[in-house]
């Protein structure tokens, strides 16, 4: 339980840093979705 409990922060940094990694590409393929429609 401890050890399971210890490596917590280790998955909540690994989650935020691919959650950055799909904002980035959504923000990038939105860009590229308004620049199709103009």
């Amino acid at each position: 339980q401890d050890h399971k409990f210890s490596l917590i922060p280790d998955d909540l940094k690994a989650a935020k840093e691919s959650w950055n990694d799909i904002h980035k590409d959504a923000e990038f393929i939105s860009k590229d979705i308004a620049f199709k429609q103009e």
